[in-house]
């Protein structure tokens, strides 16, 4: 099962993370948890990382099987963008 986004703090944040997480998997939605700061979004095949954080953000776990069309490899700085295709 897909991790997910929302934090955790008592059993009702569990539970909720649990159901959202299976109501993303019963309807086909992959679920990624991205490091503070990061946002992503898809645009057709494409996959946009942007950094909002104050302090660069590494995803090369994240993105290890995506092909880089746009930013490097490494940490993606405050301000940063990253984009990818499947690989």
């Amino acid at each position: 099962m897909a991790q997910c986004v929302v934090a955790s703090h008592d059993p009702d944040d569990d539970l909720l993370r649990d159901i959202l997480v299976r109501a993303a998997d019963l309807a086909g939605i992959c679920i990624r948890k991205l490091p503070q700061g990061i946002r992503m979004r898809r645009f057709g095949d494409k996959m946009v990382y942007v950094n909002y954080s104050r302090t660069a953000q590494d995803i090369s776990r994240l993105i290890a099987s995506e092909t880089i069309l746009l930013g490097g490899s490494g940490p993606i700085p405050p301000a940063g963008v990253i984009i990818t295709s499947p690989g």
